[in-house]
């Protein structure tokens, strides 16, 4: 948490929180309530502060439009932290053998190794064919993302937490170069972007799907980190 990151709307950082740590009382205070959120009892009117974020945009390369990114709240990154990653383990063994993007240490290298190593043997003859789909992580539908979770009773710790984040609209906040806010819009569609729940709700949806791809065919070998699906066949 205390890597010097932006901060989210209330404008707390990782580095604002560590003070506490010498204060019982208030590490007591703070740790029922990151208990009940990630319990999913918190009431719905703090949801607007808790789950908002912070829209920044950047310039794109070899685009004119810029590429958002959104800032949660650090109350909300230690929450998904602190939720899941006692599961990480768990959540890898539930989307392997295809998905290395989450849960593998150096799962991204792993990918890249054994796509190379099979498709440059030349005594295997593969083709490969690589998919990036285009804003996956904002079209995925809440519905699918939340219904993949509740089939993994594995992951039943993380139920309560994913239904209170994405059971309804959150605000996303676009400031001016002074912090004032100057537009809103709502975030009701897919994952937010640098959600700790994002990647794993996103990677659970698309599991049978990259299964059923992968076995459509004898021979056929994939490999996905999140969003990109790498499929080879001679």
């Amino acid at each position: 948490m205390c890597k010097g990151q932006a901060p989210g709307p209330s404008g707390w950082t990782g580095e604002m929180l560590l003070p506490l740590l010498s204060c019982p009382d208030a590490m007591d205070l703070l740790a029922g309530f990151i208990t009940d959120f990630r319990n999913g009892i918190l009431p719905d009117e703090l949801k607007p502060y808790l789950l908002a974020g912070n829209l920044i945009p950047f310039a794109k390369l070899n685009s004119e439009k810029p590429r958002p990114v959104a800032v949660g709240e650090v109350f909300y990154r230690v929450v998904t932290g602190y939720t899941i990653d006692p599961n990480q383990s768990t959540i890898a063994e539930i989307v392997a053998p295809i998905q290395l993007g989450i849960g593998v240490r150096g799962g991204v290298e792993t990918a890249h190794h054994y796509i190379n190593g099979l498709a440059s043997d030349p005594a295997l003859g593969l083709v490969a064919i690589t998919v990036d789909q285009s804003n996956a992580f904002n079209v995925r539908e809440r519905s699918k993302l939340l219904g993949a979770l509740y089939k993994e009773e594995k992951l039943d710790t993380l139920w309560r937490l994913g239904h209170w984040a994405y059971s309804k609209d959150t605000p996303l906040w676009l400031r001016d170069t002074t912090g004032n806010v100057v537009h809103s819009i709502s975030s009701s569609n897919g994952v937010r972007q640098g959600c700790g729940l994002g990647s794993v709700l996103y990677s659970l949806s698309l599991k049978e799907h990259y299964h059923m791809a992968a076995t459509s065919t004898p021979g056929f070998r994939a490999v996905a980190i999140l969003d990109d699906f790498t499929i080879m066949t001679n």
